[in-house]
């Protein structure tokens, strides 16, 4: 029987396989760990500080990858009115050596007043064995499935708060949980795929709104409503920066009227099923400085590259390296470095002058998926440093596993004018052009989502520009 390929089937096709095959992977993870199962937590809405409002609930991504396709279902064969099982709080389910199937503990009441109980696809119950009451009654019913059990608990301490006995986040277990999600199954693939088209719809109507003159506040809404999709079903809180603006690497705020300058780094990202898209585009107006464009025309090249370097068993430190000698190169050939070669410019420090990020992560039910992170004994990443890793191109970076296939990587390499980087450097008129630079601001940074495959070159699939109309990034 021929595979169904994720780029033309819908993730609930999928998604009995993605089930069986996690069903498979942490039942070998619970024995080798002496656990007799593991309970994962949706979460619940975290209000700010001495108040009672929360930011928009999204479940816990663990919890979303077991669980998730059952909203495919329901968006997919019934009509079911109702919110989505992900995006409702207050679920668990568990997997355990001993039942054939998932037992899904459903927080759903009827007929409270305040929130609008989670549609539940008619198929759920091929996939689940399920429970559904109010808060107390699923809670209760928790507590006995799980008596006498050795439990793994996923969440938040305060998830499990009545229900005792459980180990929560056992750092070994959550080790392997997060390396195993490192390939994404076809399911996930399909999902990625799906958050990409709804992020590309964003972004072309965030271009239409910033070449037709629009304030960073009407850009963002331009993509909320360009992707038909609402702040929970964000990836992250949008990035929208135009002019001295896209200079700020995390500008996800404030100036709602301002549009002063000839560019917009856009990077924003919706979700599919929980899982995210991280996109992030650079639009140039009409009247952009030509050395910026430039700039901005050799990004992409660069980046389109590196995606083709995207190998499996491939090092995540020579595509880093890769990255900021050809940035080297580009910051040179248009005259921002001078008197060094690129290799110098990048051994030097200078590259990471204008890039002080990485060339990208790991990508799946979160954003920074942890899969590909080299974690100590406390369960932390493990940073290079000169003790570790003798070439300075790589300080400061995260040890990572090599790729894998079917794993979804960001690729991001991007140049920016950071003041407070630049002034550090302002001594040396050797090899920095100042009065080219000073003509400079902003930034630029191009990001795709790439899916991994044995074939390499021609065979990984981005799947953002697959998504994006021809010209929208970049």
């Amino acid at each position: 029987m021929e595979q169904k390929s994720p780029l033309n089937t819908a993730p609930g096709e999928l998604y009995g396989d993605h089930l069986r095959e996690l069903q498979t992977s942490i039942a070998e993870n619970l024995s080798n760990h002496e656990f007799d199962a593991v309970v994962f937590a949706s979460g619940q809405p975290v209000p700010h500080h001495r108040d009672d409002n929360a930011p928009a609930f999204r479940g816990n991504a663990d919890f979303m990858r077991v669980v998730g396709g059952l909203d495919a279902e329901r968006d997919e064969k019934t009509a079911a009115v109702g919110a989505r099982l992900g995006y409702t709080a207050g679920h668990f389910v568990v997997l355990d050596l001993e039942s054939e199937k998932p037992t899904l503990f459903v927080n759903s009441d009827p007929k409270s007043p305040w929130y609008m109980p989670p549609a539940i696809s008619e198929g759920a119950g091929q996939h689940f064995n399920l429970n559904v009451g109010t808060p107390n009654e699923i809670r209760s019913a928790l507590r006995a499935f799980l008596d006498g059990k050795k439990v793994a608990g996923v969440g938040r301490k305060s998830d499990f708060q009545g229900v005792s006995g459980i180990k929560n986040d056992p750092v070994d277990f959550l080790k392997v949980l997060d390396r195993n999600s490192l390939a994404k199954t076809p399911f996930e693939i399909a999902a990625l795929r799906l958050a990409n088209v709804n992020t590309a719809r964003g972004h072309e109507a965030a271009l239409d709104s910033f070449m037709n003159g629009g304030t960073q506040g009407e850009v963002l809404m331009a993509f909320s409503a360009g992707a038909k999709q609402r702040e929970a079903y964000q990836s992250y809180p949008p990035i929208v920066g135009i002019g001295k603006h896209a200079a700020v690497l995390h500008h996800e705020g404030g100036d709602f009227d301002f549009n002063l300058g000839d560019h917009l780094l856009l990077d924003a990202g919706m979700t599919h099923l929980g899982y995210p898209a991280d996109v992030t585009s650079t639009f140039l107006r009409h009247d952009a400085n030509p050395v910026f464009r430039e700039v901005v025309k050799g990004l992409d090249i660069i980046q389109r590259d590196i995606v083709k370097m995207l190998t499996v068993d491939s090092n995540f430190n020579e595509m880093q390296r890769a990255m900021h000698i050809r940035i080297g190169e580009l910051l040179i050939q248009v005259g921002i470095l001078r008197n060094c070669s690129a290799e110098e410019a990048a051994v030097a420090g200078y590259t990471k002058v204008f890039c002080p990020h990485s060339i990208g992560h790991s990508l799946g039910a979160r954003v920074h998926d942890r899969g590909m992170l080299e974690l100590g004994k406390n369960g932390k990443p493990i940073m290079m440093t000169d003790k570790n890793q003798p070439d300075s191109i790589l300080n400061g970076t995260v040890v990572r596993r090599p790729f894998v296939e079917n794993q979804v990587m960001t690729v991001e390499p991007g140049i920016y004018f950071i003041k407070g980087l630049l002034d550090k450097h302002r001594s040396d008129a050797e090899h920095f052009d100042w009065k080219l630079i000073d003509m400079l601001e902003g930034g630029a940074r191009i990001e795709t989502n790439v899916w991994v495959t044995r074939q390499a070159l021609s065979g990984n699939v981005d799947l953002t520009r697959l998504a994006l109309p021809k010209g929208t990034n970049a």
